[in-house]
């Protein structure tokens, strides 16, 4: 559902901001000293803080920010569609705590992307018509409605699956009230 709400340029314009807001980032932790294990990467990135992964773990707890602690010497720092512009400066200013705010700035504005010409997609993707139809809220839930208008259920109709067992069970439950001892408990009842 997520792919049918975002559409095609939807799900393009969310990835291109999260690789912008990645490759940013990325430049000024190497401004910040650190070496990054890769020069390729989407939205995660592996850190080998010149200060250790401990120290820097520490410092980020310190902040309220969650890095993940790859081994002791790497750490790993993975950015999605949430992740907003204060987040971003906090993390600027764990690794690199000499960027300003305008700094910061600056250079999330042109990221150089770091996925590899190869790689990069050139090809259509959600062409079906379905993934660019419904973009809104109202559009989402009727078609979320109509999905469930087609699926059989005992609102709209008897379920073949299953009725018969449902029906002999309930006469089998119902049999013990037949016995004596449950339906002649007392002579007045």
């Amino acid at each position: 559902m997520y792919a049918v709400y975002h559409g095609p340029a939807g799900l393009k314009q969310i990835a291109t901001r999260v690789h912008g807001i990645t490759a940013g980032l990325a430049e000024i932790i190497k401004q910040g000293g650190h070496a990054l294990e890769s020069a390729a990467f989407f939205d995660t990135l592996v850190v080998t803080p010149k200060g250790g992964a401990d120290a820097l773990i520490a410092e980020a707890l310190k902040k309220g920010i969650n890095l993940r602690k790859i081994d002791g010497s790497r750490v790993g720092v993975s950015i999605d569609e949430t992740v907003t512009i204060d987040d971003v400066k906090d993390l600027a200013t764990l690794f690199n705590p000499s960027a300003t705010e305008e700094s910061i700035l600056k250079t999330l504005q042109a990221p150089k992307s770091a996925i590899p010409a190869g790689l990069a997609r050139t090809s259509a993707f959600l062409t079906h018509p379905i993934f660019n139809s419904h973009h809104t809220e109202h559009e989402i839930t009727r078609y979320c409605k109509m999905l469930e208008n087609k699926d059989v259920s005992l609102v709209h109709s008897m379920i073949p699956l299953g009725s018969c067992t449902m029906k002999l069970n309930s006469a089998a439950e119902m049999l013990p009230l037949t016995w004596p001892e449950f339906s002649n408990i007392h002579p007045f009842v």
